[in-house]
């Protein structure tokens, strides 16, 4: 006799909330998805916990915040999706919590070398928009006067390291 698994039913099927918890696991174990590399690709897994209940995950989501305005958010990009590392958040707050791309070009968030003038610009991004904050001639120049344009409007995005 084959041994069947069990259908887990919940009636969510198509809802945006199984949406995105079936792109979680899809991203992190489908070799054959856009975005596995820069998830599973990267080590990135679902727990098992959610990975073998849409319910477990579910009652988790609805516990935590869970709204249609919202998306899932790992607080450490390296870490796994887990109920402890995942939160809901805003676009504005997915874009401040992610990793520097790969074509940046000084290592440090809001900070790019203009290859043009050899120049430092440091800018933010908030709400879909970026203020620049002036060309400098060094790196360290750059993220201090970052820092300090975060520091003095009390943006949520993250400080650079101290550059010296």
């Amino acid at each position: 006799m084959s041994k069947r698994k069990k259908v887990e039913r919940h009636g969510d099927y198509g809802t945006r909330l199984w949406t995105i918890y079936n792109s979680m696991k899809q991203r992190c174990s489908n070799r054959n998805t856009p975005f596995y590399k820069n998830y599973g690709g990267r080590g990135i897994a679902v727990c098992d916990e959610w990975k073998n209940s849409y319910l477990a995950f579910r009652a988790w989501a609805l516990a935590n915040g869970y709204s249609d305005k919202l998306t899932i958010d790992r607080k450490d990009g390296n870490g796994g999706y887990t109920p402890t590392n995942c939160r809901w958040a805003d676009h504005t707050t997915q874009i401040i919590n992610s990793r520097i791309r790969k074509d940046n070009t000084s290592g440090f968030k809001g900070v790019s070398l203009r290859r043009d003038t050899g120049k430092f610009f440091a800018y933010v991004t908030l709400h879909g928009k970026r203020k620049g904050l002036g060309s400098h001639h060094t790196l360290g120049d750059a993220v201090t006067a970052r820092n300090i344009y975060i520091t003095e409007n009390n943006l949520p995005h993250g400080l650079g390291v101290e550059y010296t």
